[in-house]
């Protein structure tokens, strides 16, 4: 009996089962079909013990029923929709039981509200508690209207032996009492199933969650290490530089010396202060930048006041991008600093974020460059290492109130 049943629910639901992997999504397959295929196997039997009792009256409504259940069998094997389907079923139980309320009249449907009470759960369990609110109200109503208006009237047409209103009675009750205990022990074992299988996924995301930590770990040490030694690799090439520089008797080519010496010293500090943050990730902080300005600032400054103001955002250049734009930062503050500010000065330095670009501005209120001046060396390394991070500069000169630089650089897909 029990592997006809299994060959008969093959037939009819055996794709839709093995479509899915998820347990609340087969319980629900499975109530779609087992609620009207166990419904027509009982009704079937009811129907035998109404029409031996002699309430012929309600055998015809419990053949309709158990008909349009098996209709709605074949619909479900051949439509695959279990949604629709469950709101076909919800539709078809509740016209049935509210039909059957108003036109059977001679019995007086006290088992009505357990008919109802198996309606919605089942209807919570497919298609959510709204639903079941909604299929709630209407049958209530219905029960109302039919205690207020038709109760009083099946009364005086219940003239039939109370024998066999009692039989019938049991039956509808033992019935319903039967499909309520199995949508709870369905609700309460698909809870229990998804309640292990989440503690699984989470056992599982905490494990995942500790093993990327570790590799994050070793990744962030491992980072550091490699920028503690190329500080150190760059500290040992700009002490060679110095005393090389001794040798050197040509002002004009122990300048140029010099400035080589503090721009591989700006790459050193910028490799300094990557290995001494707390966290290592994908794109540079603004507190970063900030100690990073001031770190360059100081390495250029010889007794000047400088007031800076620096508003600059988190995730405005990826951190396999900082060496080029540390770099970009230390002409822009080498160039303030001996060709602009002379004795007190401001430095202003801003980013903008947009959806794909950054905007940033760097000006100092010095005197400016002189127009009679020619392009260095550094301002054509500025457009180089621009150029090289995919962004564009734009630089406005004013003897009278300084220097302004403005930079589009792309926003990298990671920091969007």
């Amino acid at each position: 009996m029990i592997k006809r049943y299994q060959n008969i629910k093959k037939w009819f639901i055996g794709d839709l089962l093995d479509e899915t992997d998820d347990f609340y999504q087969k319980a629900k397959i499975n109530l779609v079909f087992d609620f009207p295929f166990f419904t027509l196997s009982l009704f079937i039997l009811f129907s035998i013990v109404l029409f031996l009792v002699g309430a012929n009256y309600s055998v015809y409504t419990v053949s309709g029923g158990w008909i349009m259940g098996i209709v709605f069998l074949f619909f479900l094997k051949y439509s695959k929709n279990i949604k629709i389907a469950a709101i076909i079923l919800s539709v078809v139980i509740l016209i049935l039981v509210i039909s059957n309320l108003f036109v059977n009249e001679k019995i007086l449907h006290i088992g009505y509200p357990y008919w109802l009470s198996i309606l919605l759960l089942f209807v919570v369990f497919n298609l959510g508690i709204y639903w079941g609110i909604g299929f709630g109200i209407l049958g209530s109503a219905a029960y109302v209207f039919y205690r207020h208006y038709e109760m009083y009237h099946a009364m005086e047409l219940a003239h039939f032996d109370p024998n066999i209103h009692l039989v019938t009675f049991i039956v509808e009750v033992s019935l319903t009492t039967f499909l309520i205990l199995y949508l709870i022990q369905l609700y309460l074992l698909t809870s229990r199933s998804s309640e292990i299988a989440l503690k699984e996924q989470n056992k599982l995301l905490v494990a995942k969650n500790k093993l990327i930590e570790e590799q994050h770990a070793e990744k962030t040490i491992m980072l550091k290490e490699i920028h503690h030694r190329v500080k150190n690799n760059l500290q040992v090439v700009n002490s060679i530089l110095r005393l090389q520089s001794f040798e050197i008797k040509d002002p004009s080519a122990l300048e140029a010396f010099e400035l080589s010496q503090k721009r591989i010293h700006a790459m050193a500090l910028i490799h300094e202060r990557l290995y001494t943050l707390d966290k290592m990730s994908y794109s540079v902080t603004a507190k970063y930048l900030k100690l990073l300005i001031r770190d360059l600032i100081a390495l250029y400054q010889n007794k000047q006041e400088i007031e800076l103001e620096i508003d600059v955002h988190d995730g405005i250049v990826p951190q396999n991008n900082i060496v080029p734009f540390g770099l970009i930062l230390n002409e822009l503050v080498s160039n303030s600093l001996k060709h602009g500010i002379e004795s007190k000065g401001k430095i202003t330095i801003k980013s903008i974020k947009t959806a794909a670009h950054v905007h940033l501005s760097f000006s100092d209120d010095g005197k400016g460059f002189n127009a009679e001046m020619k392009p260095g060396f550094g301002l054509e390394l500025i457009e180089t290492l621009t150029e090289q991070l995919d962004g564009s500069v734009i630089f406005n000169n004013n003897i009278l109130e300084g220097v302004v630089f403005n930079f589009e650089f792309p926003l990298f897909e990671d920091e969007k």
